[in-house]
């Protein structure tokens, strides 16, 4: 049986999460059942229940034990009656349930578990996606590779008026407007 460590928004509740470790598989139907199909995030499943281990939340346990483990963490007093709501309902009496032994058992969704490989930004001045500062970006009329003085020849060469604009991707949107065969507006920048 698998366990993993996650975190548990308290009634359904984002705002009030709190993180809980070495939680089964069953133990996180139970959660769900409990607090909302959406309480339990970050699960980063961390390895399997084996018979050796020296903590007892790690010992593996068989179906019915693990029943009974949670029988005990999610009951409450009702008169003289101890009552687990909630493992009732998801595991009946326990006798002849198999439990689910992964977390791929529960079929839940990837976002539920947690991110294991962090997106880093990517440097905006890293044109060529290197890695590094600089270098030409890649395109098809290869503007964005030149410097704006090389787009300002080309605009005199095709008689691009650039009165008022001073900035790059004006100067390329003018440009670009112009092989396109449509002229740029007289008020100095394509974007106004």
């Amino acid at each position: 049986m698998e366990y993993a460590n996650l975190l548990l928004a308290l009634g359904g509740d984002a705002r009030y999460q709190v993180p809980k470790y070495s939680v089964t598989p069953a133990e996180v139907a139970v959660l769900r059942y409990l607090h909302g199909d959406d309480a339990v995030t970050d699960i980063d499943v961390r390895g399997t229940l084996s018979l050796g281990a020296d903590d007892e939340k790690l010992r593996a346990r068989t179906d019915r034990q693990e029943i009974e483990r949670l029988r005990g963490i999610y009951s409450y007093t009702e008169g003289e009656q101890t009552v687990s709501r909630a493992v009732s309902a998801l595991f009946g009496s326990g006798i002849g349930v198999t439990l689910p032994k992964t977390f791929a058992d529960l079929e839940l969704d990837d976002s539920q578990f947690a991110v294991r490989e962090r997106k880093v930004a990517r440097d905006p001045l890293d044109h060529d996606n290197d890695g590094k500062k600089g270098g030409v970006k890649n395109d098809a009329d290869g503007y964005h590779g030149m410097t704006v003085n090389e787009l300002r020849a080309k605009a005199d060469k095709d008689g691009v008026d650039l009165t008022g604009i001073t900035k790059k991707d004006d100067i390329i949107a003018a440009l670009e407007l112009n092989d396109a065969g449509e002229a740029p507006a007289d008020t100095g920048s394509v974007f106004e």
